[in-house]
């Protein structure tokens, strides 16, 4: 059953360009859907199919009709007719694109330029800056705000990077997400490599000076008026390497808070913004990544009250009266939604299965949706039937390879044997 929305505004459609099922995208879509917007899910790929189901890792056609209204495919004529459709109407209230999908559409393609300018994110920055992480430290150093000291892979060689920026050494390229496109090399053969597996010279790498610390990030929503909502968080353990995180805390510290708003200021940015820092043992904040669009920590917000979804569809339907931007808890760990459950199943434990699948229930059911919850049980059921038909799969080896051993005696004991019968 869905929360019933402030007004008549319930046709407003919110597209979000993305290929590959994130978490963010799919819980921000399934609660928006909730609260009687429309939700469309563009992408590139070949629609899932129910045929495959079972057999691709993210039950993607089950994702697809649980979380959004419609589903356009870019690659069939009838979904670019579509889409054309769609973009030219009244009806779309915003974008909301993941990197990798919006490059996939191609931000200089007639669909691309399109997208991003119905995108809130873009209303006053440009695509091709702002989706550029070193472009974005430019812009803000230059306005003054902390930023690590960076050099183009193009302008300089990897021997004077070490030589200006020291060891460990960050690579990336400017356009990436999850950290998928980023390494830290701690020597010149690591550097050299890492280049390589980035693109090479036919990417536009940068060198960025490495920052012990920790990960803070600023998530808010920003409307016409200003902010909606806004809260700090810090990453307490990655998920990965330069990954998402798999632990967090609140961490609605004065400093992390206004630089986020100087962030979003000098961008002009919209709708779901995130800025990520780099928070160092002296207290000092050096931005490292900009994510204007749903990020990863938003529904472990929810188990402390902090509703993004809901500050979101109050800028479309009007405001509920249930988002206060100020009412900030003091302090309290987050439960990341779905890694926690999904990291029960793949270690087959059942005690944390249970209480992540209780957590996630309490915690999402009603912001988000039964089905969200639903969905993220029965992929985790998959994993732990993957996992058990990967290990007897193991097992049958194994016992092959043993008994192979047996059956073949090795070559000393061959020719003892014979020795024997001589």
């Amino acid at each position: 059953m869905r929360i019933p929305s402030a007004d008549n505004k319930q046709t407003r459609t919110v597209l979000f360009v993305d290929n590959h099922g994130w978490s963010s995208f799919e819980q921000m879509a399934a609660a928006l859907r909730r609260r009687g917007l429309r939700t469309v899910r563009v992408v590139t790929r070949t629609p899932a199919r129910f045929q495959r189901l079972l057999r691709e890792p993210y039950l993607a056609w089950l994702a697809d009709r649980l979380f959004y209204d419609e589903v356009i495919h870019l690659g069939s004529a009838a979904g670019g007719a579509r889409l054309r459709q769609l973009l030219q109407g009244d009806e779309v209230y915003d974008v909301i694109a993941n990197e990798p999908a919006l490059m996939a559409v191609g931000l200089e393609t007639p669909f691309g330029k399109a997208l991003t300018a119905r995108s809130l994110a873009f209303r006053r920055t440009p695509p091709d800056t702002l989706l550029d992480k070193f472009k974005v430290n430019e812009a803000l150093a230059q306005a003054g705000m902390g930023t690590p000291l960076q050099l183009s892979a193009r302008d300089v060689s990897p021997v004077e990077a070490v030589h200006r920026l020291g060891l460990p050494l960050v690579l990336k390229h400017p356009i990436g997400a999850s950290g998928e496109q980023v390494r830290v090399a701690r020597d010149l053969n690591e550097v050299e490599s890492g280049l390589a597996e980035l693109g090479g010279d036919a990417a536009p790498l940068f060198y960025q000076e490495y920052i012990p610390g920790r990960v803070a990030i600023y998530g808010a929503v920003i409307g016409p008026d200003g902010v909606v909502i806004e809260h700090g968080f810090r990453v307490e353990r990655a998920q990965y390497e330069n990954g998402p995180a798999a632990e967090a805390t609140l961490h609605d510290t004065p400093e992390l808070l206004a630089a986020g708003r100087k962030a979003s200021d000098l961008f002009g940015v919209r709708g779901f913004v995130s800025f990520g820092f780099m928070e160092t043992a002296d207290g000092r904040l050096l931005h490292v990544d900009a994510n204007i669009r749903p990020w990863g920590m938003m529904a472990a917000a929810l188990e402390h009250g902090i509703d993004f979804a809901e500050a979101y569809a109050g800028l479309v339907v009007g405001p509920t009266g249930r988002v206060s931007p100020t009412a900030r808890p003091t302090t309290g760990s987050l439960s990341i939604f779905p890694h926690r459950v999904f990291v029960a199943a793949e270690t087959w434990s059942a005690r944390e299965g249970v209480t992540g699948a209780v957590a996630l229930v309490r915690t999402c059911a009603g912001p988000i949706g039964l089905r969200y919850c639903a969905y993220i049980l029965a992929r985790s059921l998959l994993i732990v039937a993957r996992g058990m038909r990967a290990d007897r799969r193991a097992r049958r080896r194994a016992a092959r390879a043993a008994g192979a051993a047996t059956a073949s005696p090795s070559a000393e004991a061959a020719e003892a044997a014979m020795s024997t019968a001589a």
